[in-house]
């Protein structure tokens, strides 16, 4: 393409060398300069043209002109067809958003339940099941079952006693070996009863802390503390129940063993000394071969 420029002082130079021999010199280089303004003028409108179209062009330029696109009906630059696919997807995007705060809300809301039913579980509980409430528990069979204890001993005591005094043995080692005996059960025994305070006790912490437990797991489910609270607070009730408590079976009958036979074996042998002296009186000792007194 030409240079309006270069053009114009060509054509000024061509003007000049004709028109010499008729045009004034002077005249001529007006001829020229006015040439030569008019390319500069016609150069600086393309490049002005040139950058306009550029500005309008680029997207970042305030002079900036979309470019028509067919079904662009609200003139955006974007067909309507993508226009509206848009408009889909926000839509969906925004239900989207609805639905995850939707769900954030709900499992926000079920956690805060689920605390507050463990929360009421576990004041059900510790309000009652405290270290003092399980001292109280094993103290209440200790006071159950030790005087039974001690009421057998004693009685256990006095059996012995006559037993020795029917056999005339009551300074006697076997006397002696028998109260020993005694004094071992009655303390076994008394140690036995609070072995059985304690394994109650150790049950009663084992079933109280099962049903707490399984409270806390329902709970998780149910998701309603105040129902949780009232089934926490009847199970605390019963549990707090005392089961009934067993009376003591014969604790000393291994030490008592024997006494009335040995009692009945030495009315026995008393009984054959006594005969064998009737019959020695009689002329018979009761031993041997009889004697026989012939008499005429």
């Amino acid at each position: 393409m030409c240079d309006p420029l270069n053009g114009a002082i060509i054509l000024g130079k061509f003007l000049a060398s004709t028109a010499s021999a008729w045009v004034p010199a002077a005249t001529t280089a007006v001829v020229y300069e006015r040439g030569r303004k008019g390319a500069s003028q016609a150069r600086d409108q393309m490049e002005q043209s040139a950058q306009n179209a550029a500005n309008k062009a680029d997207p970042s330029h305030a002079d900036y002109v979309a470019p028509e696109v067919p079904g662009d009906s609200d003139g955006n630059g974007v067909p309507d067809y993508i226009d509206l696919e848009q408009e889909r997807q926000k839509v969906r995007e925004d239900a989207e958003a609805e639905r995850r705060e939707a769900e954030r809300r709900r499992e926000q809301e079920r956690q805060r339940n689920i605390s507050l039913g463990r929360s009421n579980v576990s004041s059900a509980f510790g309000d009652i099941f405290t270290d003092p409430f399980y001292a109280e528990q094993e103290q209440a069979y200790m006071d159950f079952a030790t005087p039974q204890l001690d009421d057998q001993y004693k009685k256990a005591g006095r059996d012995v006693l006559m037993a020795m005094a029917r056999t005339g043995n009551l300074q006697s080692s076997s006397r002696n070996q028998r109260q020993a005996n005694l004094e071992d059960q009655y303390a076994g025994a008394k140690e036995g009863v609070s072995d059985e305070a304690a394994r109650r006790v150790a049950d009663l912490k084992g079933r109280v802390a099962m049903r707490k437990e399984g409270l806390m797991q329902q709970a998780e489910t149910a998701q309603n503390p105040t129902m949780m609270g009232n089934l926490a607070q009847g199970a605390a009730a019963s549990l707090q129940t005392p089961t009934p408590f067993n009376p003591l079976g014969d604790v000393f009958s291994n030490a008592l063993a024997g006494l009335t036979t040995a009692f009945e074996a030495e009315q026995r042998r008393r009984y054959d000394e006594d005969y064998l002296t009737a019959m020695q009186g009689l002329g018979t000792s009761g031993k041997g071969q009889s004697t026989v007194v012939k008499t005429t």
